[in-house]
């Protein structure tokens, strides 16, 4: 082989560069969210931070957290779904729609069954009566605020603990006057 000479491309380099194009590509990088979007995630984080208080509350009252969490986490499926252009099931299961948004997102995977146990709890109290004992509670609200957290981090680049409910107020003069709360 003289000097300047390619190297033959060996098997082990074909198979590196197969693999590589094999890989799912990447979700597209962020855009900002809008008005709409910030909104929207703060009332996610709204609906959150109450359904964490109302966890707290006595038995039974604390068994209607078990609704609040599910609803936010649904709606922030939801936007990310609309926000990054993922197409969603016809139907509005909540298994279908965190495949969807996960398919694109594959680091929430490890939510799914904790997700799907957190929306068997919601089932279970609101459609048969069966509350949740204090254990199972806390179960899924840790479940709940940590797939918030991840989800609006890795999807939306927003870090969820930081979402000032400032943005609900319409008046600007207000909004100013409240700090960051």
């Amino acid at each position: 082989m003289s000097p300047g000479e390619a190297l033959p491309a060996s098997p082990g380099r074909a198979m590196v560069r197969a693999m590589a194009t094999s890989q799912p590509t990447p979700p597209p990088a962020n855009k900002p969210l809008g008005p709409f979007h910030v909104e929207w995630l703060t009332l996610i984080r709204y609906q959150a931070r109450e359904a964490d208080e109302q966890s707290r509350e006595p038995l039974p009252l604390a068994t209607l957290s078990i609704n609040g969490f599910h609803d936010a986490v649904e709606a922030m499926l939801g936007l990310v779904a609309e926000h990054r252009q993922i197409p969603r099931p016809n139907r509005s299961d909540f298994d279908k729609l965190f495949d969807a948004v996960a398919g694109r997102f594959p680091a929430l995977t490890h939510h799914r069954t904790p997700l799907i146990a957190l929306n068997t709890a919601r089932v279970n109290f609101k459609h048969h009566g069966n509350a949740p004992d204090r254990r199972a509670i806390e179960q899924r609200r840790g479940n709940a605020m940590d797939f918030l957290a991840d989800a609006s981090r890795i999807c939306l680049d927003q870090d969820f603990d930081a979402i000032s409910m400032v943005t609900l107020i319409r008046d600007p003069r207000s909004a100013g006057a409240s700090g960051s709360g």
